[in-house]
């Protein structure tokens, strides 16, 4: 028995909670404290801007020995490759649970592991730690906001030809149009001011929910790995997430963009509608086109590190039909999606793979196709994972656990 117990791998608990809260589970898992070697708490994290990492560095270990599992990619980011990221748990038994080697070895179907995430009356995501980790997972989720509130938007999709087919201004917003031959047309809209438009302006109206959303699904992932919102929006936050003291003379113009897409799918037109890409923003919105299309691949491992892209499966899933199968039998709502985009992956360090995705040739050729997709986009480049704090760390001493 002392043989097999001295070959078993050592057990450490390292929690970014405090030892008061973290001690009355611990005891119970372990009350004769002969399961788990060490304990360390928040005070051995390392804060930086707010987050508490945790560095394999500081335990005085040969890192070649040491794995840290965790649900948050936060607490990996300093050592992303001594990790293994897994998925919250949230009481049930028959959740799929695991990491991600879990989730790509997985039969089971996407509409099956997705769920529907829902908004409250003001805008405010009910579980936003739900939907991050399905960010996490599949570079996708798909989010039901109240009917009352996203109403503009579904008035757009009922009605969408009087906002194509010209560039304007108007209030804080101005567009541009472009048209790509017999393939599809394209309005680009964008804040130029910090200023709130006409609530009775369409475009205005769904702009703004649009933007919301965006904003809200930014900040749960700040909540989630624990970075401080307000540091986010500091960073790299323009004119659509910007710290509230923010001034526009500070932003410049607005990087972020609302894309309304309208696609003929001509019988004349070989060219693919829209091949297959990733976003380079944070996050993208979308609505539920007039015509299913949207195609994406789920990650099936992360890339970890920039230079180290995630790796993708082969099959392309339809995500509109999958909009449509969670949210049958829903109370009324107007369904969005939100994809993961190339600079969140890279401000994660690869623990987010960005979305890839397409949108397919329709099958009943002459079908034209509406969508809007609010894009969420830096002020300015982000090419590492918060490279500061990362710096940061470089000289702390080294500590016995």
């Amino acid at each position: 028995m002392d043989q097999q117990h001295r070959r078993a791998p050592q057990v450490v608990v390292f929690t970014a909670s405090a030892a008061i809260y973290a001690d009355k589970v611990l005891d119970w898992l372990d009350p004769g404290r002969r399961l788990i070697s060490y304990r360390l708490y928040r005070e051995a994290c390392t804060e930086l801007a707010g987050g508490h990492f945790k560095d394999l560095r500081r335990l005085g270990r040969s890192l070649d020995d040491v794995v840290l599992v965790d649900n948050s990619p936060l607490a990996l980011g300093l050592r992303p490759e001594n990790g293994m990221l897994i998925s919250s748990w949230y009481g049930d038994d028959d959740q799929v649970a695991g990491g991600w080697q879990l989730a790509a070895g997985s039969t089971t179907t996407v509409s099956a592991m997705a769920r529907l995430h829902w908004l409250d009356d003001l805008g405010k995501f009910l579980e936003p730690e739900a939907f991050i980790d399905e960010l996490t997972h599949q570079s996708f989720a798909v989010v039901a906001a109240p009917a009352r509130l996203a109403s503009p938007v579904a008035a757009v999709f009922a009605a969408p030809q009087g906002l194509l087919g010209h560039s304007g201004a108007n209030g804080p917003l101005v567009w541009s149009f472009k048209r790509q031959g017999e393939l599809k047309e394209r309005s680009q809209v964008r804040r130029v001011s910090c200023e709130a438009g006409d609530p009775e302006d369409l475009l205005w109206a769904s702009f703004e929910v649009m933007e919301q959303l965006a904003a809200e699904a930014m900040d749960a992932w700040c909540a989630r790995l624990e970075v401080p919102s307000e540091a986010a929006r500091r960073s790299f936050g323009d004119l659509s997430f910007a710290a509230e003291e923010a001034t526009h003379q500070e932003l410049g113009k607005g990087k972020s963009v609302l894309n309304l897409y309208h696609y003929f799918n001509s019988p004349t037109c070989d060219e693919e509608p829209c091949r297959s890409h990733a976003d380079p923003g944070l996050l993208t919105v979308l609505g539920r086109s007039t015509k299913a299309g949207l195609q994406a691949v789920r990650p099936l491992t992360p890339g970890k590190a920039p230079g180290r892209p995630a790796s993708y499966g082969e099959e392309w899933l339809d995500l509109e039909l999958l909009m449509d199968d969670l949210g049958r039998g829903q109370a009324p709502h107007v369904p969005f999606l939100v994809l993961v985009g190339e600079t969140m992956e890279r401000l994660s360090g690869g623990w987010h793979p960005s979305c890839v995705h397409r949108v397919k040739r329709s099958e009943e050729p002459g079908e034209r196709r509406f969508n809007m997709a609010f894009e969420l986009r830096p002020r300015c480049n982000v090419w590492h994972p918060w490279r500061k704090m990362l710096d940061a760390v470089e000289t702390a001493p080294e500590t016995e656990p």
